[in-house]
């Protein structure tokens, strides 16, 4: 990676902010939770995912000291083999904090409503007279239209995906109040999510379809770039940005569970791996610069 002047000033502020937050940090207990479990549910190509990684954000940034738990399943009966094949005990109910997605709402509240008897069961069998009342947030997200739930659950943000093309970053500020996050965290949701978004759109399978037209030698028309939706891979040094985002993550506000994800996965190679096969012909050598 090319280092450049501007990068070792950008990692400098980082490193400052780190430090500047790590002493503000409450860690919670599992007794302690605000919220057990925060579910995603979305059309495909609504930027579900994006959703579903603001939210396991913010559950690490809110309870650092308890662990976050991601998973995605299509199923009634909570199952995610498809996905991280972990399986949902009412253990890890009652000892985590849940970011689920779904697709399908009644597979959502299926999930659900299986949870909330198997805890119970969990709990009555344990010595304890009181089942815990699971506290559930739900989150929906579409292109066009809202997405109906069923009662009891009732939805806490619908996002739509004209606001993101429209407010990019400023979108989450919706979750603010939702959270009640400080000043602090915020600057730290909006700092990942700055870094994640870039790499979503720029490197893996799910790039952004232009971009995988760019890096087969396609010509773009100009008209392209100014779309709401461009995502100008092309002007970032993205091995810096999969950097900055380790740098990040490894502040002590995300707590050890996001940070294990995103440094597993963004493993300082992730993006020039998945670049090269997305290649399917000789790169143009004016995307040199992002494939540093």
């Amino acid at each position: 990676m090319e280092i450049t002047i501007p990068w070792l000033l950008s990692q400098i502020l980082i490193s400052l902010m780190i430090k500047k937050t790590e002493s503000t940090i409450t860690n919670f207990t599992k007794s302690e939770k605000s919220f057990d479990i925060l579910i995603q549910v979305g059309e495909q190509h609504s930027a579900s995912t994006r959703q579903f990684q603001a939210l396991q954000v913010i559950a690490s940034i809110t309870h650092p000291g308890v662990p976050v738990i991601k998973a995605y399943s299509w199923a009634a009966n909570c199952d995610t083999s498809n996905h991280a094949n972990i399986r949902i005990s009412p253990q890890l109910v009652y000892n985590s904090i849940l970011v689920l997605k779904f697709h399908n709402p009644g597979a959502a509240l299926g999930c659900v409503n299986l949870l909330r008897k198997n805890l119970d069961d969990f709990l009555t069998a344990n010595g304890s007279r009181i089942p815990k009342e699971l506290t559930i947030k739900w989150f929906t997200s579409s292109k066009s239209k809202d997405i109906h739930l069923s009662a009891p659950a009732i939805v806490t943000y619908h996002q739509q995906y004209r606001q993101i093309q429209e407010a990019g970053l400023a979108e989450l500020q919706a979750y603010r109040k939702i959270f009640n996050l400080t000043e602090i965290q915020m600057n730290w949701l909006l700092t990942y999510m700055r870094y994640w978004s870039i790499l979503r759109q720029c490197c893996g399978g799910h790039a952004a379809e232009i971009w995988k037209k760019q890096l087969n030698g396609a010509k773009i028309e100009t008209e392209s770039m100014t779309d709401w939706v461009y995502p100008a891979c092309e002007i970032y040094n993205l091995t810096a940005v999969e950097q900055s985002l380790r740098i990040v993550v490894k502040s002590a506000v995300f707590g050890p569970s996001l940070q294990n994800v995103t440094l597993s996965k963004y493993n300082g190679s992730f993006c020039m791996e998945g670049i090269k096969k997305l290649m399917k012909t000789k790169v143009h050598k004016s995307f040199g610069s992002s494939l540093r």
